[in-house]
């Protein structure tokens, strides 16, 4: 459309109310006030946000509710001029970190269910409105002309203007007041248009459409949302659009590729597989498609790896989709290696462990009931969870919900990492006992041991000794105690540590993170009680049990870093960072990485603290994986800060917008401060990043992915400071 055009349009607007305000800064995704706009009375007001508000809706994705809530009244109707149009967003969209994720939440009374309808449309008008400094908005009355709500963030001011010319078509309307309100073609990116189209005068199911400028093709791009007919109230108050501009948001369409849109070519390929190899695996597993991942593996051990037509044949045989096993693949990419290298290969021996007095605490227990059990494991304070829980209240909880549901009890053992899958070599049997022991405080029948490749082997086969000595299976050593375990491939990585991933990967599904509402010991694998310890856990319930008053914990450690001191080994639950490093031997310099590749950095005067998750989290770094990173003296930190975010980010499952969003920004932050073109203003940018990955990530991978960089900016921000300066 010409210049000419648009300076027309511009030139009848008549400004009805001009309202000025002052900016304020977001504190933690919050402006802390809400914005009233009347188009009867031609008023603005600027309203708090309550701490009763925070309370009700946390998040504030129901503020547009609560907002509404003070408008009507039992005989509001949908086309009432009290009926409010209200728009909330959460705190993701305060970040500039995230300018696509913050989702508007819409909300009136519908004309067509003539009830409380709400809507959500993702996009940038979320993030637009908290920039402009409010948490939500409402718009009540009706306009006697059509009107257009203009908020310009820049300058900070709110007008009602008559527009009698703009189109009342929604593409060309938001092209129209792109074009009017933006200063340069930079700018366009800028505006946000709300708006509805023709159809919402002759029908009450409007939509009301939401414009972004794309500036690649260089038109308005429109996401629709008002399931109900908002759209239609829309043009019940004669407002043909609301507008925001802002100068905060200038990289739309920045989304990074999310890893599961791309096909998984470097595993498949067109090459022919005999079907009869892909059946002998079919029937390996039972075709059950719960070792979706087993069976994967299994063909990428083939010498022509894995085919279209193999996934084809896993498809048919398991009646589950090709998507499902597409999906699996390209997150099991750690299949062909490990972030965590193995140590060694051992076979395990049931007569060691048995000339140890391994199995005689089961032996002793065989025939106790629950409680007897559970008391003893209480008497020793055995502690879950990193502390949050004790070991005896875990079984007990499974054990309640087993019995009060009538349902059957699992017992998972997570291995997937290498402080734990290296347990699986060394002492293997000590774990299946804690099991053993486990199973008879819940009543459990059947338990699995979740481990990684390098580990896999070995576990099986102690599990095979086990179960031909009578320890695992039915009647066990004669007695009426029935259970079994079953090694279960993990896909190896970070993601796979968290719960919620690992108990859809055991079901079959990809190794994705979920949220976690319920207990797992109400509602876990297959949604029944189920418990969940590490390896390092069940492997010392024996001794728990055995010697309630004398047991002393240990924690099991990996230095990592120092090709020469590779190693594994226990300590006292006591211990400090530097009691670990001494007992390993190795030389450590000015920096080490405590938790592993998700860690803390933590300077050498601050390696006294103790191995707690509760006192490393003050410290800023993590338990994690129980790993100890050396770092190496002559390789700048901010280069190995990098590496670390680099790592994490290709370990996301790219699910949640934080993590995924997230970690790539910055990544490229930090390479731009790496390549010499960093600014001071970078640092907070990456500060503000961590705390909000930290916060609104949706598992335990995400919300401790952000450590390297809150730890490095905590105890090493003028290394930042002189790359960026140099």
């Amino acid at each position: 459309m010409t210049g000419a055009t648009i300076v027309q349009m511009r030139n009848a607007h008549e400004v009805l109310t001009e309202f000025t305000y002052e900016p304020v800064k977001l504190e933690k995704g919050y402006a802390n006030r809400t914005l009233r706009i009347d188009v009867t009375q031609n008023t603005i007001e600027i309203q708090p946000v309550t701490r009763q508000m925070k309370d009700l809706w946390i998040g504030g994705k129901g503020f547009d509710l609560w907002l509404m809530l003070q408008e009507i009244n039992p005989d509001t109707k949908w086309d009432s001029p009290e009926n409010p149009i209200c728009m909330s967003s959460g705190p993701l969209g305060g970040t500039t970190a995230f300018p696509g994720s913050g989702k508007t939440i819409v909300t009136a009374i519908s004309p067509e269910t003539f009830s409380i309808m709400d809507c959500n449309v993702g996009g940038y008008f979320g993030p637009y409105l908290k920039f402009a400094g409010f948490d939500a908005l409402s718009i009540v009355g009706k306009a006697t002309d059509q009107t257009i709500v203009y908020i310009d963030a820049v300058k900070h001011k709110i007008t009602i203007e008559k527009a009698p010319l703009e189109s009342i078509d929604t593409h060309l309307l938001a092209e129209e007041l792109t074009e009017m309100y933006a200063d340069d073609e930079l700018d366009k990116r800028n505006i946000a248009v709300v708006s509805t189209g023709r159809g919402a005068d002759h029908a009450r199911m409007g939509v009301l459409n939401f414009s972004f400028w794309d500036w690649r093709r260089n038109v308005a791009r429109i996401k629709q949302a008002g399931r109900g007919g908002i759209g239609t109230v829309l043009r019940n108050k004669k407002i043909k659009a609301l507008v925001v501009k802002n100068n905060e948001m200038l990289r739309p369409w920045s989304v990074t590729t999310n890893k599961m849109a791309q096909p998984p070519s470097e595993f498949v390929s067109n090459n022919e597989t005999d079907p009869n190899t892909v059946n002998e695996i079919v029937k390996k597993y039972h075709h059950d498609r719960e070792f979706a991942l087993e069976m994967i593996n299994e063909l990428i051990k083939l010498p022509g790896g894995v085919t279209k037509q193999a996934i084809q044949q896993l498809s048919l045989r398991t009646k589950t989709t090709k998507g499902a096993f597409y999906h699996i693949l390209s997150l099991a990419q750690n299949l062909k290696g490990d972030l965590y290298p193995a140590t060694h290969q051992a076979s395990a021996d049931i007569d060691a462990y048995l000339a140890k007095g391994g199995y005689q605490t089961l032996k002793e227990n065989l025939n106790q009931n629950h409680a007897h059990i559970t008391a003893k494991i209480a008497a020793a304070g055995f502690a879950a969870d990193n502390g949050r829980s004790t070991v005896d209240k875990k079984l007990q909880s499974c054990l309640e919900h087993a019995q009060e549901k009538s349902a059957p009890a699992y017992l998972l053992c997570n291995a997937n990492n290498l402080v734990n899958g290296s347990l699986l070599i060394e002492n293997p049997h000590a774990v299946i006992e804690g099991m053993l022991l486990g199973a008879l405080a819940t009543g459990a029948k059947e338990g699995f041991i979740y481990i990684n490749q390098h580990c896999h082997a070995n576990a099986e086969h102690a599990v095979a000794q086990a179960r031909q000595n009578n320890l695992l299976g039915d009647n066990i050593q004669g007695q009426s105690l029935n259970f079994n375990i079953t090694v279960r491939l993990s896909k190896g990585g970070l993601q796979a540590d968290d719960p919620t991933a690992m108990l859809n990967s055991l079901a079959g599904k990809p190794a994705e993170s979920r949220s976690q509402y319920i207990e797992f010991t109400e509602k876990g694998f297959r949604d029944q009680p189920t418990v969940i310890f590490n390896a390092e856990t069940w492997a010392q319930l024996p001794d728990a049990l055995q010697n309630e008053a004398n047991f002393k914990p240990y924690i099991r450690i990996a230095i990592t870093g120092d090709p020469h001191k590779h190693k594994v080994f226990n300590l006292p639950a006591d211990s400090t960072v530097k009691d670990a490093l001494e007992k390993s031997g190795a030389q450590y310099g000015a920096v080490v990485q405590v938790g592993g590749p998700a860690g803390g950095f933590l300077p050498a005067d601050q390696l006294d603290v103790k191995l707690d998750a509760a006192e490393l989290k003050k410290a800023g770094a993590t338990l994690g994986t129980g790993s100890i990173n050396l770092i190496d003296d002559s390789i700048d930190l901010i280069d190995t800060v990098l590496q670390k975010v680099q790592a994490l980010a290709a370990e996301s499952c790219g699910k949640c917008t934080p993590c995924r969003e997230g970690l790539f920004a910055m990544t490229n932050i930090l390479k731009r401060i790496t390549n010499g073109s960093g600014k001071n203003e970078d640092l907070d940018t990456l500060a503000e990043l961590a705390d909000t990955i930290e916060a609104t990530s949706l598992c335990c991978f995400g919300r401790t992915a952000s450590i390297p960089v809150t730890s490095s900016l905590k105890y090493f921000k003028e290394k930042y400071q002189n790359r960026i300066n140099k």
